[in-house]
Protein backbone atom coordinates (compact mmCIF):
# COMPACT_ATOMS: atom_id res chain seq x y z
CA UNK A 1 0.00 0.00 0.00
CA UNK A 2 1.26 3.23 -1.08
CA UNK A 3 0.72 6.17 1.43
CA UNK A 4 0.03 9.45 0.84
CA UNK A 5 1.86 12.19 3.12
CA UNK A 6 0.48 15.91 2.67
CA UNK A 7 3.31 17.93 4.73
CA UNK A 8 6.51 19.23 3.22
CA UNK A 9 7.88 18.59 -0.03
CA UNK A 10 5.30 16.62 -2.71
CA UNK A 11 6.92 13.39 -4.13
CA UNK A 12 5.18 13.27 -7.40
CA UNK A 13 5.66 10.86 -9.90
CA UNK A 14 4.00 12.51 -13.68
CA UNK A 15 3.39 9.98 -16.90
CA UNK A 16 3.75 11.51 -19.98
CA UNK A 17 3.59 10.01 -23.59
CA UNK A 18 4.07 13.41 -25.26
CA UNK A 19 7.38 14.72 -23.60
CA UNK A 20 10.52 16.57 -25.41
CA UNK A 21 12.14 15.37 -27.91
CA UNK A 22 8.72 15.24 -29.38
CA UNK A 23 7.27 18.92 -29.96
CA UNK A 24 4.04 20.92 -29.27
CA UNK A 25 1.75 22.14 -26.97
CA UNK A 26 1.86 19.01 -24.58
CA UNK A 27 4.90 18.11 -24.67
CA UNK A 28 5.89 21.17 -23.70
CA UNK A 29 3.64 21.38 -20.58
CA UNK A 30 5.09 18.33 -19.69
CA UNK A 31 8.53 18.98 -19.54
CA UNK A 32 7.84 22.92 -17.64
CA UNK A 33 5.45 21.42 -15.30
CA UNK A 34 7.76 18.70 -14.44
CA UNK A 35 10.76 20.74 -14.56
CA UNK A 36 8.90 23.95 -12.44
CA UNK A 37 7.52 21.10 -9.65
CA UNK A 38 10.92 19.64 -9.27
CA UNK A 39 12.24 23.10 -7.79
CA UNK A 40 10.44 22.84 -4.94
CA UNK A 41 8.99 19.02 -4.50
CA UNK A 42 10.71 15.45 -5.32
CA UNK A 43 9.79 14.53 -9.10
CA UNK A 44 10.23 11.64 -11.25
CA UNK A 45 8.87 11.91 -14.68
CA UNK A 46 8.19 8.86 -16.57
CA UNK A 47 8.37 9.67 -20.26
CA UNK A 48 8.32 8.26 -24.12
CA UNK A 49 11.88 8.68 -25.75
CA UNK A 50 13.79 6.86 -27.89
CA UNK A 51 15.99 4.54 -25.97
CA UNK A 52 14.84 3.23 -22.46
CA UNK A 53 17.11 5.20 -19.80
CA UNK A 54 17.32 7.35 -16.89
CA UNK A 55 17.71 11.08 -17.52
CA UNK A 56 19.21 12.45 -14.11
CA UNK A 57 19.91 16.39 -14.66
CA UNK A 58 19.18 18.63 -14.77
CA UNK A 59 15.83 18.75 -13.46
CA UNK A 60 13.54 15.95 -11.85
CA UNK A 61 15.03 12.24 -12.30
CA UNK A 62 13.21 11.08 -15.79
CA UNK A 63 12.66 7.64 -16.92
CA UNK A 64 12.41 6.90 -20.89
CA UNK A 65 10.49 4.26 -22.42
CA UNK A 66 9.76 2.99 -26.30
CA UNK A 67 8.17 1.01 -28.52
CA UNK A 68 5.60 1.19 -31.12
CA UNK A 69 2.19 2.78 -29.54
CA UNK A 70 0.35 -0.43 -28.00
CA UNK A 71 3.72 -1.78 -26.57
CA UNK A 72 4.65 1.63 -25.56
CA UNK A 73 1.53 1.54 -23.04
CA UNK A 74 2.61 -1.98 -21.76
CA UNK A 75 5.93 -0.84 -21.04
CA UNK A 76 4.29 2.52 -19.23
CA UNK A 77 2.37 0.11 -17.37
CA UNK A 78 5.25 -1.79 -16.57
CA UNK A 79 7.31 0.58 -15.25
CA UNK A 80 4.67 2.51 -13.35
CA UNK A 81 3.60 -0.93 -11.55
CA UNK A 82 7.51 -0.93 -10.72
CA UNK A 83 7.65 2.67 -9.51
CA UNK A 84 4.43 2.73 -7.13
CA UNK A 85 5.26 -1.15 -5.51
CA UNK A 86 9.02 0.12 -5.46
CA UNK A 87 8.81 3.82 -3.53
CA UNK A 88 6.55 5.60 -2.39
CA UNK A 89 4.97 8.59 -3.92
CA UNK A 90 1.93 11.27 -2.60
CA UNK A 91 0.43 11.65 -6.08
CA UNK A 92 0.36 10.58 -9.79
CA UNK A 93 -0.04 13.12 -12.68
CA UNK A 94 -0.66 11.96 -16.08
CA UNK A 95 -0.89 14.59 -18.47
CA UNK A 96 -2.85 13.40 -20.80
CA UNK A 97 -5.68 10.52 -20.09
CA UNK A 98 -4.73 6.97 -21.80
CA UNK A 99 -1.58 6.54 -19.85
CA UNK A 100 -4.61 7.13 -16.59
CA UNK A 101 -5.99 4.17 -17.25
CA UNK A 102 -2.66 2.25 -15.97
CA UNK A 103 -3.42 3.91 -12.57
CA UNK A 104 -7.13 3.09 -12.75
CA UNK A 105 -6.13 -0.44 -13.42
CA UNK A 106 -3.73 -0.54 -10.71
CA UNK A 107 -5.66 1.31 -7.79
CA UNK A 108 -6.38 -1.92 -5.85
CA UNK A 109 -3.05 -3.20 -5.64
CA UNK A 110 -0.45 -0.61 -6.06
CA UNK A 111 -2.91 2.48 -4.60
CA UNK A 112 -1.72 5.89 -5.31
CA UNK A 113 -4.11 9.08 -5.92
CA UNK A 114 -3.77 9.99 -9.54
CA UNK A 115 -4.48 13.02 -11.29
CA UNK A 116 -5.58 14.23 -15.20
CA UNK A 117 -4.45 16.98 -17.12
CA UNK A 118 -7.28 17.35 -19.80
CA UNK A 119 -5.64 19.72 -23.08
CA UNK A 120 -9.34 19.36 -25.23
CA UNK A 121 -9.39 16.94 -28.53
CA UNK A 122 -7.71 14.19 -26.77
CA UNK A 123 -10.94 13.76 -24.60
CA UNK A 124 -13.50 13.73 -27.85
CA UNK A 125 -14.18 10.85 -29.68
CA UNK A 126 -14.08 10.03 -33.20
CA UNK A 127 -13.11 7.97 -35.54
CA UNK A 128 -10.37 9.95 -38.18
CA UNK A 129 -7.70 8.14 -37.66
CA UNK A 130 -6.43 4.43 -36.51
CA UNK A 131 -5.15 6.16 -33.45
CA UNK A 132 -8.58 7.86 -32.46
CA UNK A 133 -10.53 4.41 -33.89
CA UNK A 134 -8.50 3.03 -30.76
CA UNK A 135 -8.68 5.78 -28.11
CA UNK A 136 -13.00 5.51 -29.02
CA UNK A 137 -12.58 1.76 -28.30
CA UNK A 138 -11.74 2.29 -25.14
CA UNK A 139 -14.57 5.11 -24.14
CA UNK A 140 -16.05 3.10 -21.29
CA UNK A 141 -12.49 2.71 -20.11
CA UNK A 142 -11.79 6.04 -20.13
CA UNK A 143 -14.98 7.12 -18.27
CA UNK A 144 -14.45 4.83 -15.42
CA UNK A 145 -10.87 6.36 -15.55
CA UNK A 146 -11.74 9.88 -15.28
CA UNK A 147 -14.64 9.05 -12.24
CA UNK A 148 -12.32 7.35 -9.90
CA UNK A 149 -9.81 10.57 -10.50
CA UNK A 150 -8.85 12.71 -7.35
CA UNK A 151 -8.84 15.51 -9.72
CA UNK A 152 -8.86 16.70 -13.23
CA UNK A 153 -6.80 19.74 -14.12
CA UNK A 154 -8.51 21.12 -17.47
CA UNK A 155 -6.17 23.81 -19.05
CA UNK A 156 -9.23 26.54 -19.80
CA UNK A 157 -12.49 26.93 -19.11
CA UNK A 158 -13.39 25.63 -22.17
CA UNK A 159 -12.11 22.24 -21.85
CA UNK A 160 -13.82 22.19 -18.27
CA UNK A 161 -17.08 22.52 -19.74
CA UNK A 162 -16.36 19.36 -22.17
CA UNK A 163 -15.55 17.48 -18.90
CA UNK A 164 -19.21 19.35 -17.42
CA UNK A 165 -20.86 17.95 -20.58
CA UNK A 166 -19.38 14.58 -19.24
CA UNK A 167 -21.26 14.61 -15.82
CA UNK A 168 -18.07 13.50 -14.13
CA UNK A 169 -20.05 13.80 -10.70
CA UNK A 170 -18.28 14.39 -7.48
CA UNK A 171 -14.85 14.10 -9.42
CA UNK A 172 -12.98 17.56 -8.30
CA UNK A 173 -12.11 20.08 -11.42
CA UNK A 174 -9.37 22.85 -11.07
CA UNK A 175 -8.71 24.51 -14.05
CA UNK A 176 -5.01 25.18 -14.30
CA UNK A 177 -3.86 27.34 -17.06
CA UNK A 178 -0.73 26.55 -19.11
CA UNK A 179 2.15 29.15 -18.21
CA UNK A 180 5.47 30.29 -19.95
CA UNK A 181 9.02 30.49 -19.21
CA UNK A 182 9.31 35.02 -18.75
CA UNK A 183 13.11 34.45 -18.65
CA UNK A 184 13.47 32.89 -21.89
CA UNK A 185 10.42 34.68 -23.86
CA UNK A 186 11.79 38.55 -23.05
CA UNK A 187 10.73 41.72 -25.15
CA UNK A 188 12.89 43.20 -26.96
CA UNK A 189 13.79 47.11 -26.60
CA UNK A 190 12.31 48.65 -29.64
CA UNK A 191 10.68 52.26 -30.29
CA UNK A 192 8.22 50.96 -33.03
CA UNK A 193 7.61 48.50 -35.37
CA UNK A 194 9.82 47.42 -37.78
CA UNK A 195 9.44 48.95 -41.34
CA UNK A 196 7.97 47.09 -43.10
CA UNK A 197 6.34 45.59 -39.69
CA UNK A 198 6.53 41.62 -38.97
CA UNK A 199 3.84 39.50 -38.21
CA UNK A 200 4.35 36.79 -36.81
CA UNK A 201 2.78 32.53 -36.69
CA UNK A 202 4.23 29.72 -34.47
CA UNK A 203 2.67 26.72 -35.06
CA UNK A 204 1.59 23.57 -36.51
CA UNK A 205 0.37 24.18 -40.33
CA UNK A 206 -3.18 22.49 -39.41
CA UNK A 207 -6.50 23.22 -40.98
CA UNK A 208 -7.88 24.73 -37.57
CA UNK A 209 -5.01 27.37 -37.27
CA UNK A 210 -5.69 29.88 -39.79
CA UNK A 211 -2.82 30.47 -41.77
CA UNK A 212 -5.18 30.63 -44.65
CA UNK A 213 -7.81 33.74 -43.11
CA UNK A 214 -4.42 35.43 -42.27
CA UNK A 215 -2.87 35.46 -45.72
CA UNK A 216 -6.32 36.76 -47.30
CA UNK A 217 -6.62 39.47 -44.94
CA UNK A 218 -2.85 40.86 -45.67
CA UNK A 219 -3.62 40.38 -49.21
CA UNK A 220 -6.40 42.84 -48.96
CA UNK A 221 -4.18 44.96 -46.90
CA UNK A 222 -1.04 44.76 -49.47
CA UNK A 223 -3.54 45.44 -52.03
CA UNK A 224 -4.31 49.20 -50.28
CA UNK A 225 -0.74 49.79 -50.40
CA UNK A 226 0.24 48.13 -46.47
CA UNK A 227 3.72 47.32 -46.46
CA UNK A 228 3.76 44.30 -44.58
CA UNK A 229 5.70 40.87 -43.95
CA UNK A 230 4.80 37.48 -42.47
CA UNK A 231 6.50 35.17 -40.93
CA UNK A 232 5.27 31.14 -40.28
CA UNK A 233 6.71 28.89 -38.59
CA UNK A 234 6.37 25.19 -38.46
CA UNK A 235 5.49 22.39 -40.27
CA UNK A 236 1.96 20.27 -41.22
CA UNK A 237 0.19 19.00 -43.47
CA UNK A 238 -1.37 22.22 -45.46
CA UNK A 239 2.11 23.65 -46.00
CA UNK A 240 1.66 22.77 -49.50
CA UNK A 241 -2.10 24.41 -50.06
CA UNK A 242 -0.81 27.37 -47.40
CA UNK A 243 1.88 28.26 -50.31
CA UNK A 244 -0.38 27.72 -53.24
CA UNK A 245 -2.57 30.40 -51.56
CA UNK A 246 0.12 32.73 -51.39
CA UNK A 247 0.81 32.69 -54.98
CA UNK A 248 -2.83 32.67 -56.22
CA UNK A 249 -2.84 35.61 -53.33
CA UNK A 250 0.25 37.39 -55.35
CA UNK A 251 1.49 37.50 -51.89
CA UNK A 252 4.69 35.44 -51.98
CA UNK A 253 7.62 37.41 -51.76
CA UNK A 254 5.37 39.25 -48.94
CA UNK A 255 5.46 35.78 -46.59
CA UNK A 256 8.13 33.44 -45.21
CA UNK A 257 7.83 30.10 -44.91
CA UNK A 258 10.24 28.75 -41.97
CA UNK A 259 9.97 25.64 -41.16
CA UNK A 260 10.27 24.01 -37.93
CA UNK A 261 12.81 26.76 -36.17
CA UNK A 262 15.16 24.96 -33.52
CA UNK A 263 13.85 25.63 -30.11
CA UNK A 264 17.27 27.59 -28.83
CA UNK A 265 16.09 30.19 -31.80
CA UNK A 266 12.71 30.59 -31.27
CA UNK A 267 12.76 33.11 -28.44
CA UNK A 268 14.54 35.13 -30.92
CA UNK A 269 11.98 35.12 -33.97
CA UNK A 270 9.18 36.28 -31.29
CA UNK A 271 11.64 38.87 -30.76
CA UNK A 272 12.19 40.33 -33.59
CA UNK A 273 8.52 40.88 -34.86
CA UNK A 274 6.34 42.89 -33.86
CA UNK A 275 2.69 41.52 -34.22
CA UNK A 276 1.65 37.88 -33.46
CA UNK A 277 -1.27 36.43 -35.02
CA UNK A 278 -2.73 33.02 -35.04
CA UNK A 279 -6.82 32.58 -35.90
CA UNK A 280 -7.83 29.56 -34.31
CA UNK A 281 -11.15 28.14 -35.05
CA UNK A 282 -13.16 25.26 -34.70
CA UNK A 283 -14.13 23.06 -37.63
CA UNK A 284 -17.38 21.00 -38.02
CA UNK A 285 -16.81 17.65 -37.55
CA UNK A 286 -13.21 17.92 -36.86
CA UNK A 287 -13.14 17.37 -32.68
CA UNK A 288 -9.34 16.29 -33.08
CA UNK A 289 -8.20 19.46 -33.90
CA UNK A 290 -9.52 22.16 -31.30
CA UNK A 291 -7.46 24.80 -29.25
CA UNK A 292 -7.70 24.15 -25.84
CA UNK A 293 -5.68 26.81 -24.57
CA UNK A 294 -2.33 28.00 -27.31
CA UNK A 295 0.76 28.15 -25.36
CA UNK A 296 2.19 30.70 -27.98
CA UNK A 297 -0.06 33.23 -27.10
CA UNK A 298 1.77 33.54 -23.64
CA UNK A 299 5.25 33.07 -25.72
CA UNK A 300 4.83 36.24 -27.81
CA UNK A 301 2.89 38.01 -24.85
CA UNK A 302 5.75 37.22 -22.87
CA UNK A 303 8.04 38.53 -25.72
CA UNK A 304 5.90 41.71 -25.44
CA UNK A 305 4.14 41.24 -28.74
CA UNK A 306 0.55 42.61 -29.01
CA UNK A 307 -1.80 39.50 -30.61
CA UNK A 308 -4.89 38.73 -32.95
CA UNK A 309 -6.10 35.48 -31.61
CA UNK A 310 -9.67 33.77 -33.21
CA UNK A 311 -12.02 33.23 -30.56
CA UNK A 312 -12.39 29.30 -30.12
CA UNK A 313 -11.95 27.01 -27.83
CA UNK A 314 -9.71 27.91 -24.90
CA UNK A 315 -8.14 30.94 -26.06
CA UNK A 316 -9.79 33.47 -24.00
CA UNK A 317 -8.03 31.94 -21.01
CA UNK A 318 -4.57 33.00 -23.38
CA UNK A 319 -5.54 36.03 -24.61
CA UNK A 320 -7.03 39.08 -22.65
CA UNK A 321 -9.25 40.61 -25.05
CA UNK A 322 -8.75 44.66 -25.05
CA UNK A 323 -5.86 44.41 -23.07
CA UNK A 324 -2.77 41.97 -24.18
CA UNK A 325 -4.60 41.55 -27.61
CA UNK A 326 -7.42 41.31 -29.26
CA UNK A 327 -9.82 38.25 -29.90
CA UNK A 328 -11.81 37.79 -33.43
CA UNK A 329 -14.32 35.60 -35.21
CA UNK A 330 -11.54 33.44 -37.38
CA UNK A 331 -13.46 33.25 -40.17
CA UNK A 332 -14.46 36.75 -40.95
CA UNK A 333 -11.67 37.77 -43.15
CA UNK A 334 -13.18 41.26 -43.33
CA UNK A 335 -13.25 41.91 -39.43
CA UNK A 336 -9.45 40.42 -39.48
CA UNK A 337 -8.33 43.09 -42.16
CA UNK A 338 -9.90 45.59 -40.06
CA UNK A 339 -8.00 44.40 -36.32
CA UNK A 340 -4.61 44.30 -38.27
CA UNK A 341 -5.19 46.98 -40.12
CA UNK A 342 -5.80 49.44 -36.82
CA UNK A 343 -2.68 47.80 -35.49
CA UNK A 344 -0.48 48.35 -37.88
CA UNK A 345 -1.74 52.18 -37.67
CA UNK A 346 -2.32 52.78 -34.19
CA UNK A 347 1.03 51.32 -32.87
CA UNK A 348 1.31 52.87 -29.76
CA UNK A 349 -2.20 51.23 -29.41
CA UNK A 350 -0.01 47.83 -30.28
CA UNK A 351 2.66 48.14 -28.05
CA UNK A 352 1.02 49.28 -25.09
CA UNK A 353 -1.31 45.72 -25.64
CA UNK A 354 2.15 43.98 -25.76
CA UNK A 355 3.51 46.17 -22.67
CA UNK A 356 0.60 44.47 -20.71
CA UNK A 357 0.69 41.11 -22.24
CA UNK A 358 4.79 40.97 -20.72
CA UNK A 359 3.44 42.49 -17.50
CA UNK A 360 0.54 40.03 -17.29
CA UNK A 361 2.53 36.72 -17.91
CA UNK A 362 5.30 37.71 -15.26
CA UNK A 363 2.16 38.53 -12.92
CA UNK A 364 0.47 35.28 -13.14
CA UNK A 365 1.41 33.00 -15.79
CA UNK A 366 4.64 31.61 -15.17
CA UNK A 367 6.03 27.88 -14.93
CA UNK A 368 6.49 28.49 -11.17
CA UNK A 369 3.35 29.52 -10.65
CA UNK A 370 1.20 26.81 -12.74
CA UNK A 371 3.35 23.92 -10.38
CA UNK A 372 2.30 25.94 -7.30
CA UNK A 373 -1.45 25.98 -7.81
CA UNK A 374 -1.28 22.09 -8.84
CA UNK A 375 0.56 21.10 -6.22
CA UNK A 376 -2.11 22.77 -3.90
CA UNK A 377 -4.87 21.95 -5.45
CA UNK A 378 -3.34 18.18 -5.46
CA UNK A 379 -3.16 18.61 -1.68
CA UNK A 380 -6.33 19.63 -1.44
CA UNK A 381 -8.27 17.24 -3.60
CA UNK A 382 -6.31 14.55 -2.29
CA UNK A 383 -7.21 15.20 1.42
Amino acid sequence: MVVAVWRGPLRLLIVATDYPPKVGGVATYGIQLAQALSMTHEVTVLAAGHEERRDQAPGPTTIRVTGPMLFQYLSFAWHLLKLLRGRRFDAVLHTTWPTAVVSYLLRRIAFCPYFVSVHASEILDDRRSWRRRVKMAFRPLKMRMLHHASGLFPVSHYTAGLLDAMDLRDVPICVVNNGVDTQRFVPKRKQGFASPPRLLTVARLDAHKGHDVVLQALARLIAKGVHVRYRIVGLGEEEERLKRLTDELGIRSCVEFMGLVPDAELPGVYAESDIYIMLCREIPGRVDIIEGFGISFLEASAAGLPVIAGRSGGVPDAVIDGETGVLVAPEDVASVERVLGRMLSNVHMAMDMGRKGREWTERQMRWDMVADRIASAIRTMAA
